[in-house]
């Protein structure tokens, strides 16, 4: 399902995205406090540290039920933060199609999130979106946390493993790569190739730097 289809759908039947959301709370990974949104809370904390304490102005693109602009806010009050999302799962959240964004929010961002969003056909579609409302400077930045197990497969092609599609979709959407970071998460027993409970971190600009 490509992200157009999927926001017509939830249009239609609103009640679809919260029991997805149900079933990653389940799993331990939506809702306050979860470990992905924490450590999502941490990295942007971290990289903000490191590149200097000047203001953001974050859009949370498929941010669910916001749970990641509520940890932001509890250690940042003054921050500005969009939640974006096909459904309006928390109070404030901005609905709209993630492929699709308003014109007028063309460079209006210094940093774009997408923590487990990419999940439609056309993501690379929501990447490039995700280029397009971002500033383009060399300051500003995309955050983007996936579990890597679903990439990896995407990048197998015969049985030969291919360089981190991820990546190189990151790449294709315009996007300089800065930083790549794998952390593993306690929820959810590993599988055979030891992969799952695995999230990629990947950090990047969308001018050259």
């Amino acid at each position: 399902m490509d992200a157009e289809e999927f926001f017509e759908t939830v249009t239609k039947r609103p009640e679809l995205l919260p029991a997805y959301t149900e079933a990653a709370q389940a799993e331990g990974m939506a809702g306050e406090g979860n470990e992905v949104c924490l450590e999502t809370a941490d990295f942007l904390e971290r990289l903000r540290s490191e590149e200097g304490s000047r203001p953001w102005k974050i859009v949370d693109l498929g941010c669910g039920d916001a749970a990641l602009a509520k940890e932001m806010r509890q250690r940042r009050p003054d921050l500005e933060m969009t939640c974006v999302d096909a459904a309006p799962l928390a109070r404030g959240i901005v609905v709209q199609n993630l492929a699709a964004l308003p014109d007028d929010w063309a460079a209006a961002f210094d940093v774009a999130v997408l923590c487990r969003a990419l999940w439609s056909l056309d993501y690379e579609k929501v990447l490039s979106e995700a280029h397009r409302v971002l500033k383009q400077s060399p300051d500003s930045r995309v955050l983007v946390v996936e579990p890597i197990k679903r990439w990896l497969d995407r990048s197998k092609d015969g049985g030969a493993e291919q360089p981190n599609e991820l990546i190189q979709a990151l790449q294709r959407a315009g996007f300089y790569m800065l930083r790549a970071e794998n952390v593993r998460f306690q929820d959810g027993a590993e599988e055979g190739d030891g992969t799952k409970g695995v999230f990629q971190f990947l950090w990047a600009s969308p001018v050259p730097p």
